[in-house]
């Protein structure tokens, strides 16, 4: 990392490079993309113009009011929504690349890592938001000459974005105040006043915070729990995080790894899966630990590091749904504790600490920490890999099949027939494609996007109630129905290809539309008529 060479060119300008191709490659990306449920949930959810409070839930407020202006302000409002995210990741590439300490060569891997280009970066979530203000964050708390007013905003706009943000502030904050406090006696009066401003602002601003997460996890939908998973389910996810190279074989590549593991934990789980997670949890610890000792040289970044991937471990321990953009962060952790690595005073500690100082400053540990700089060079050679794997088969293939039965139901005209459709969140898509209604029997009611707070879509619903439903439908407003399956209709364990479903009303299968990366966003598209 520390190239006694002159660089070609500076840094500057290889930041701007490098920034600019990201973002070339990455609209390519995005362009070729088609967005799944939960990218156009949360896109439906802005265009609706409802209240900032009541679409935010785990998101932070400054989040979703960039994107309604943004979003509005445009005539194609999905590109639009696309574009706010490809700027989100883009800014935080050109932070990366500009200030970090990384080499040259680690930079360009990490630029188009998995994490970065693909999953955090093509796939339009609020992610890119947590990593653009994790990378300000970093370079504002290691500025020589700092603002702590400023810092603590940032810091609260972070902890307000998310629970990842609210782990990466909680860790930067500690990290920072580390630094500062040992600076007190000489800071002049000045900096003294702005510091303790600074305080209590960030006192009074994680109050708020605190009241905001209590009453949305209160009021709202909370977190999809699958739990509880093995221990050793969760800490293989830091290999998940750190090699994320999927199943090569696998069409539907997303959300796997070239070792497999289950997205949530079944009951009669494979032996031979099950081994291959034990040992995959072991190479996780080898992994965390060799992080570490790497990050022991300078004690406040070892706690920093510590700290925010225990929380980000125990949630995912909680939730045991074991998504890879959940666990992308434990890599970010890794990242930018490297990154402050480059910044923080060893001379930063307390008598508390000098214990710790002196163990880690045994031989054994400083010969591990000698070839560091290549073990971060392995793993970005991994994550690029990755992302280049990811990014071709995004463009080869379809990420969702939503795109095409949305338009092959306006080809045909079936948008004008009263539409009905189970799974609502499998089917959300359509309406978003198609900027119509849907009719949930989940809900008993029409709906575009799903409202994860109605306590009544979470009642038992059977295809029984859905094909009742769609009956009523059909006589209350005498026109055809277009029902929207996300799996085929089966009668005495055979698919429904057609016939009479009830007295005077008959039912076809019109197409279907299987293929694509997501893997349960599959369409079965269904005629209800008279006879």
């Amino acid at each position: 990392m520390d190239n006694k060479a002159k660089p070609i060119i500076s840094n500057t300008k290889f930041a701007i490079i490098l920034t600019i191709l990201f973002s070339i490659v990455a609209g390519i990306g995005m362009y070729n993309h088609e967005m799944w449920r939960d990218e156009l949930e949360i896109f439906m959810k802005v265009t609706a113009n409802l209240s900032l409070f009541k679409i935010s839930y785990y998101s932070s407020i400054a989040y979703y009011s960039f994107l309604k202006v943004i979003v509005n302000l445009f005539p194609h409002p999905a590109m639009a929504y696309q574009i706010c995210h490809l700027m989100f990741i883009t800014m935080a590439v050109f932070i990366f690349n500009r200030y970090s300490p990384f080499s040259y060569l680690q930079k360009i891997l990490f630029t188009f890592s998995y994490f970065i280009l693909f999953e955090y970066g093509i796939i339009s979530r609020s992610y890119s938001f947590t990593i653009l203000l994790i990378f300000i964050t970093i370079y504002l708390i290691t500025r020589k000459k700092q603002n702590y007013i400023l810092d603590a905003i940032v810091l609260l706009v972070l902890a307000n974005h998310h629970l990842f943000g609210a782990f990466a502030s909680i860790s930067l904050t500690g990290y920072a105040l580390l630094h500062t406090i040992n600076r007190l006696k000489t800071m002049h009066p000045g900096q003294k006043r702005q510091f303790f401003i600074a305080i209590g602002l960030f006192i009074a601003g994680w109050g708020l915070i605190s009241a905001q997460y209590y009453t949305l996890e209160s009021t709202g939908p909370g977190f999809t729990t699958a739990g509880p998973a093995p221990y050793y389910m969760t800490i293989r996810t830091i290999w998940n995080a750190f090699v994320p190279i999927p199943e090569i074989s696998n069409y539907n590549f997303w959300n796997t790894n070239i070792i497999p593991f289950p997205i949530g934990y079944p009951k009669n789980i494979d032996l031979e899966i099950e081994y291959k997670n034990i040992i995959t949890a072991i190479i996780s610890i080898g992994i965390f630990i060799i992080s570490m000792v790497i990050f022991s040289k300078k004690i406040p970044v070892l706690i920093t590091f510590t700290l925010h991937t225990l929380l980000q471990l125990l949630f995912l321990q909680y939730i045991s749904v074991h998504f890879i953009r959940y666990q992308g962060y434990l890599f970010i952790i890794f990242i930018y504790n490297w990154w402050l690595l480059y910044h923080s005073d060893e001379k930063v500690h307390f008598s508390l600490m000098n214990p710790m100082v002196r163990f880690f400053r045994k031989p054994i540990f400083v010969s591990i920490r000698k070839p560091a700089v290549h073990f971060v060079t392995l793993l970005l050679l991994f994550q690029f890999a990755a992302g280049v794997f990811a990014y071709y088969k995004d463009i080869k293939h379809p990420f969702t099949a939503s795109y095409k039965a949305a338009e092959f139901i306006q080809a045909n005209g079936l948008e004008k027939h009263t539409m009905v459709g189970f799974i609502d969140y499998i089917v959300e898509p359509i309406a978003a494609h198609l900027n119509k209604e849907i009719y949930y029997p989940q809900i008993d009611s029409f709906g575009t996007y799903v409202d994860w707070g109605n306590v009544s879509r979470y009642r038992p619903c059977t295809i029984n109630k859905v094909l009742d439903s769609a009956v009523q439908l059909l006589s209350e407003h005498n026109k055809n129905i277009l029902l929207i399956l996300s799996s085929k209709l089966m009668r005495n364990n055979k698919p429904v290809e057609g016939g009479l479903i009830t007295q005077g009303i008959e039912i076809r299968k019109i197409e279907e539309f299987r293929e694509n990366i997501v893997g349960n966003e599959k369409y079965f598209l269904y005629e209800l008529y008279n006879q």
